[in-house]
């Protein structure tokens, strides 16, 4: 059996910057870059400043009716951090105040609108099947203590 022809023939794939969306099966994959828009890719004025507009762009489509996501059960959401963990005034104060915890403001809840916008997403591709399920991987947060 040759694996890699068959995952070459089984598998579609969206490649764009730093994130990169897969479909194996009825398993979606969707790899998420929260750091280069606020670096290689920044574009000045973007009103996304976290994933940027284009990743935002490219997040909805897949997740749209007719896009790459259209026919997976099972969307897995692969995130360098956690799409929750504190509370957005928590997360802000330790960031600015706590120099251990200055990775804090690269979270999730440090940029809540977009962090909203993304659970929202997801509820809505989720809810538009009753045989569709989310899985959200976090990377790992900075200890506390």
């Amino acid at each position: 059996f040759d694996w890699q022809n068959y995952m070459k023939i089984s598998c579609s794939v969206i490649e764009l910057q730093d994130y990169h969306f897969h479909v194996i099966g009825k398993v979606g994959l969707m790899f998420l870059d929260i750091r280069g828009s606020r670096t290689f890719h920044r574009e000045q004025g973007d009103p996304k400043p976290y994933l940027g507009s284009r990743q935002w762009e490219d997040i909805k489509q897949a997740l749209g009716h007719d896009g790459l996501f259209k026919e997976v059960q099972a969307l897995v959401i692969c995130s360098p951090a956690p799409l929750v963990f504190l509370i957005p005034s928590i997360t802000t104060v330790l960031g600015r105040t706590v120099h251990r915890l200055e990775d804090f403001k690269g979270h999730w809840s440090h940029h809540n609108k977009e962090q909203m916008e993304m659970i929202e997403c997801l509820n809505t591709w989720k809810s538009a099947r009753s045989d569709r399920e989310v899985i959200v991987l976090g990377g790992k947060s900075p200890n506390l203590y």
